[in-house]
């Protein structure tokens, strides 16, 4: 993309699907120090759509209903989580900032993100439940040797 403007009016043509089909409505675009983003969102999700210094572009689903039970519940997930929670994930592509690269976003989110778009989380939560599950057994303290308190080995 040679421009903010061609950026967005991608945007708006790709994902157009996620206001006729999941009544999303688009909010203004957003911008800040080397990136802009176009933000879709209804009651349950949120989709942004981002690129970054005019070469990546970036895609992120949220969920706004999540009610986080653990620290390291995360309610935001990118496209690349949402295609690796799916049963047949599909090969990723890598998004570069051209018109190819937003339409294949779109197809993937559209065709794999089905469920996620209308709200269900599931899949993707219970994939990063089990990776919480890891951290904390990683994490967990190590198992008592034979030495006291007091650092004296029993003898």
């Amino acid at each position: 993309m040679n421009s903010q403007e061609e950026f967005v009016a991608e945007v708006a043509r790709q994902f157009q699907f996620l206001e006729t089909d999941y009544g999303m409505r688009r909010e203004p675009v957003q911008s800040g120090p080397g990136r802009t983003w176009v933000t879709f969102g209804n009651i349950n999700v949120k989709v942004i759509v981002e690129i970054e210094h005019n070469a990546y572009a970036h895609v992120t689903i949220q969920n706004l209903r999540q009610v986080k039970h653990d620290t390291l519940e995360r309610s935001e997930f990118d496209l690349d989580e949402i295609i690796a929670a799916s049963p047949r994930p599909p090969r990723r592509p890598e998004l570069r900032a051209n018109r190819d690269s937003l339409a294949k976003a779109a197809e993937l989110l559209r065709t794999v993100g089905a469920s996620v778009l209308q709200g269900d989380f599931e899949t993707v939560r219970a994939r990063q439940l089990k990776a919480v599950e890891a951290i904390r057994r990683h994490d967990a303290p190590p198992l008592p040797n034979n030495e006291p308190e007091h650092g004296t080995k029993r003898g």
